[in-house]
């Protein structure tokens, strides 16, 4: 790993610790071990390595997706959805500080950066839905997904469901994550999948 992507790194961590008010160019230089001088030779202020950091984990996941479409053409819809499910929340058990970072850039963002970080997240996240919808719409083609709401409504959907369950488990850890994660999705599927006439009762 070279300077830069350490103090990325590092930057994220205090970010996601302390906020953008709390996190110090002093402290990430300290953890770095380099000067701050040197953190300056790559980032201009603070404000120019947060949105670096922001950009770094937009730059990396929409190539994450990318890829993983090219893997998962020939699958299944559901399985290719599980897999987007439970990759995500995967990341949050793996990765809090990320998740936390990613949380509140949402929510709130740095007062002097708040346009342009939210402009990023929105672009991010419509990049997203446009995976899912894609995928919905591919479903409902094979046959495999039979439901009148629109494939857009569901990607909107299943994108709540991994945020949901991404700042769940930030918060307080699951009883039993990977059974939980199974739960959660298996009832996201049961609504859509496609059943033969016999199969639907009325109650």
């Amino acid at each position: 790993m070279n300077t830069k992507q350490t103090i990325l790194e590092n930057a994220l961590q205090f970010f996601a610790s302390y906020g953008y008010d709390g996190a110090s160019m002093s402290l990430i230089a300290r953890e770095t071990q380099i000067t701050k001088a040197g953190i300056y030779s790559y980032f201009k202020n603070k404000e120019d390595l947060y949105i670096a950091v922001l950009d770094h984990l937009i730059a990396f996941h929409k190539e994450y997706w990318i890829k993983k479409k090219q893997r998962l053409k020939s699958a299944s819809n559901e399985k290719r959805l599980k897999d987007s499910f439970i990759f995500s929340i995967q990341t949050a058990v793996k990765e809090p500080a990320l998740i936390a970072f990613w949380q509140m850039a949402q929510i709130s963002p740095p007062r002097s950066l708040e346009q342009v970080v939210t402009e990023k997240i929105s672009a991010s996240r419509n990049f997203l839905l446009a995976y899912f919808e894609e995928m919905f719409e591919a479903g409902k083609a094979a046959g495999e997904i039979e439901t009148p709401h629109s494939s857009l409504t569901l990607a909107h959907s299943f994108y709540c469901l991994i945020e949901g369950a991404s700042l769940k488990h930030v918060n307080a850890n699951f009883p039993d994550y990977e059974a939980t994660l199974l739960t959660i999705f298996e009832l996201f599927w049961d609504g859509l999948e496609a059943r033969k006439a016999d199969e639907w009762k009325i109650v």
